[in-house]
């Protein structure tokens, strides 16, 4: 393999400044914990305008990493120790991992990713940035994905409902009255691209709260939840 680096500008003459000219990656094949030695041919040269430049080339050694991370095994979904809450759980891979990602599926179908952890537990709740609200009722779609040494595993997807309140209760007062529907009223028509967007009040989980949000609130009114 030959590489050359050429000045391209318009000022051609001249050295001066530093820095990296090119890098050059390499795509290792073999078993995993196999090694071999890279190195430079001894014909190799620095050069400038004028005459060729000191330089030392040093050998490099590479050795074969892992090529495909297992994904988790035995995820499970449960509701939580506290109402709203949705907690995972998984078992690691067969050759371990450093860390896990995951993610819950958004209104719009795409997967927002909810956190990074290196316990083999997670738990979606309001706190959770990027998630939104636990709204009772809506089956959440969840994937966890393993990550070791930078290489990430396929998607391990699982879903679970919370069904600790009552869908139409944006307001969370365990009762389904006209405070809800006020609440309902003071959204009206926003979407989830809209500043004031509520997701508690999105009880269709849809992304626009409209119509079947008052639909849930007529189907459940003047329902009381007792735990």
């Amino acid at each position: 393999m030959v590489v050359a680096e050429a000045r391209m500008g318009e000022n051609k003459t001249g050295v001066s400044g530093d820095g990296a000219l090119f890098n050059v990656k390499f795509r290792v094949i073999g078993a995993q914990g196999s090694g071999s030695n890279i190195s430079v041919g001894n014909e190799s040269f620095l050069a400038d305008i004028s005459n060729d430049l000191v330089s030392q080339f040093s050998n490099a050694q590479i050795s074969v990493q892992i090529t495909v991370t297992g994904p988790v095994q035995n995820l499970l979904a449960r509701e939580g120790a506290v109402r709203y809450e949705i907690a995972l759980s998984w078992q690691t891979p067969a050759d371990s991992a450093d860390k896990y990602k995951v993610f819950r599926k958004k209104f719009n179908g795409d997967y927002v990713e909810l956190g990074e952890t290196n316990n083999l537990e997670f738990v979606d709740s309001d706190a959770i940035a990027g998630g939104g609200k636990i709204v009772p009722g809506i089956a959440y779609e969840y994937r966890v994905r393993a990550v070791k040494n930078g290489i990430e595993s396929v998607d391990v997807n699982i879903s679970q409902i919370e069904t600790r309140g009552i869908k139409g209760d944006n307001n969370r007062t365990d009762r389904v009255d006209g405070r809800d529907l006020e609440n309902l009223a003071r959204h009206f028509a926003e979407t989830g691209a809209s500043v004031g967007y509520n997701p508690l009040v999105d009880t269709t989980y849809d992304g626009r709260i409209d119509g079947g949000d008052l639909i849930d609130i007529g189907a459940s009114w003047a329902l009381t939840y007792l735990e």
